[in-house]
């Protein structure tokens, strides 16, 4: 019984003594990189072909990407669903979903249900 405190107790040490290694080695890095990477005028101006362009006008909003790459990429999906599906009544779209959720409650009961986590 004693053998077996022993190892937990020096497997806990050894994991105590690998993360403060690590934790050291972060903490040195953060200071070795501030010192080099200290941001000067020049490394915040914004460049565009050579012209200086303000901040303002280079910025581009993170949604405005996401919906651009969607609409792009699924355009024609969205179309044909649109023209042969969409009718503007909310009970159809309840319909749908409706359904979707009986095919993926088939599906998981026919894979074999969720199992035990």
């Amino acid at each position: 019984m004693m053998d077996l405190l022993l190892v937990i107790v020096l497997t806990s040490l050894a994991m105590v003594i690998t993360s403060l290694v690590a934790y050291g080695l972060y903490l040195y890095s953060l200071s070795a990189t501030k010192s080099i990477a200290k941001p000067t005028k020049e490394k915040t101006m914004i460049y565009a072909c050579g012209e200086d362009i303000d901040e303002k006008t280079a910025t581009v909003s993170d949604v405005n990407l996401y919906v651009t790459i969607w609409n792009e990429i699924f355009k024609p999906l969205y179309d044909m669903l649109r023209k042969r599906i969409h009718t503007g009544i909310l009970n159809d779209w309840f319909f749908w979903m409706f359904l979707l959720l009986i095919i993926a409650y088939i599906v998981i009961v026919l894979l074999g249900g969720v199992g035990s986590v």
